[in-house]
């Protein structure tokens, strides 16, 4: 093979891979859950108050506002990027992302479930409608899944562990 041969090639590969990635979408929905056991009334306070997310939230430490909870609480992380409760329901906290290059939202929601409370955390974000913004996105959506399951197992722990019975020991023993 020539060099004329080797970047004809190369040049296609480039080129389907570019019109290829037109199929790909411009809007990232990630779905996760997990079962906890633990009330949905117990759940809530973690979710709905952002000066508790330090316990479970998957992208480190963050700063929050002097309002932590209610619609307009912040949350923000020193890499820039700041969180912000957008609307509170009895079985569901939905947040907005801002100052990311993409926009961002997403929510939690506690349902009810036979030995607890699934925890369903959904997050939207919009890659962008160039070529190299979709396929980057496309590999960040596994990245960014496996952030949500470890904040998540993070969130199940910490629930665990505090709504666990105390254990007491018994009269004279």
């Amino acid at each position: 093979m020539n060099i004329k041969t080797i970047g004809i090639i190369l040049l296609g590969f480039f080129l389907a891979l570019m019109i290829g990635s037109f199929i790909l979408p411009t809007e990232l929905n990630i779905e996760r859950a997990v079962l906890v056991e633990a009330t949905p009334e117990a759940l809530y306070p973690s979710l709905s108050d952002l000066s508790k997310w330090n316990d479970w939230e998957p992208w480190g430490t963050g700063t929050t506002s002097e309002q932590t909870t209610g619609v307009g609480a912040t949350r923000g992380w020193p890499g820039g990027g700041q969180l912000i409760l957008s609307e509170l329901k009895e079985d569901e906290v939905h947040y907005q992302v801002h100052n990311l290059a993409v926009p961002t939202s997403g929510f939690l929601a506690l349902q009810p479930v036979e030995g607890g409370t699934a925890v369903v955390w959904v997050h939207q974000s919009q890659t962008g409608f160039g070529p190299i913004s979709r396929i980057a996105g496309w590999a960040a959506r596994g990245e960014l899944a496996i952030e949500l399951d470890n904040g998540l197992a993070k969130l199940k722990e910490s629930a665990e562990r505090s709504t666990a019975p105390s254990k007491k020991m018994p009269p004279g023993g």
